[in-house]
């Protein structure tokens, strides 16, 4: 059952932007944690950021409380979470990518690069490794801004097509997760150096940076 307190908050953001009568928000952000259940809402508001032109978009649905967990206990973390709800009422990241059609600056959590790419992909790996461009990675996007990053295999799975598909991408900043321990900080530093030195890029002036926590 989802928390009524949450949904009165969520109730509130929506009200707001159905009032505003601006033409052009050149900042938007959108901060929810575990957002499992509010997909529609979250979908209507960065619909509503495009109709305005949004140029630097954040969306953070991670967990405010951070948690010193190892690999194996953050994936049966994220499993667990997925299994609270029905799956369609999970996030529809391609539907967001094909939202972000004026953004210049994306900021994301660890938790949205963890995502399943639509509730229909039964093969997430696979869709980000064929999956062709979308307008914004084409065109726009210039910076993705990674908080809270592990390096888990589902956060390399679609930053590996970003890196691919982002022709006019500039800079990856990724911003390591509070509390990593000695061997966890190594896994990171290794998985960053990979795909500096090793990964090829759609853009000729990519730059990624990994700062430490």
């Amino acid at each position: 059952m989802v928390d009524p307190d949450r949904v009165f908050f969520v109730r509130v953001m929506r009200e707001w932007v159905s009032r505003f009568t601006g033409k052009v928000i050149e900042n938007f952000e959108i901060h929810l944690s575990q957002p499992m259940g509010f997909a529609g809402d979250i979908m209507s508001l960065t619909e509503f950021a495009t109709s305005r032109q949004v140029k630097n978009l954040v969306l953070d649905f991670s967990d405010p409380i951070q948690r010193n967990l190892s690999q194996a206990q953050q994936t049966i973390r994220d499993c667990l979470l997925r299994c609270r709800y029905l799956q369609k009422n999970d996030l529809d990241v391609s539907h967001l990518f094909f939202n972000l059609l004026y953004v210049r600056t994306l900021t994301v959590c660890s938790f949205f690069l963890q995502r399943a790419p639509s509730p229909l992909v039964i093969d997430p790996v696979s869709y980000w490794l064929t999956s062709k461009a979308y307008e914004c990675l084409e065109k726009t996007l210039k910076v993705v801004k990674v908080k809270k990053f592990r390096g888990s295999s589902n956060e390399l799975h679609m930053l590996q097509y970003l890196i691919r598909t982002g022709c006019v991408m500039e800079r990856v900043d990724l911003y390591e997760a509070n509390g990593l321990n000695h061997n966890q900080k190594r896994w990171v530093l290794a998985v960053v150096e990979e795909f500096q030195q090793n990964f090829k890029s759609a853009s000729g002036h990519l730059r990624i940076t990994l700062h430490n926590a």
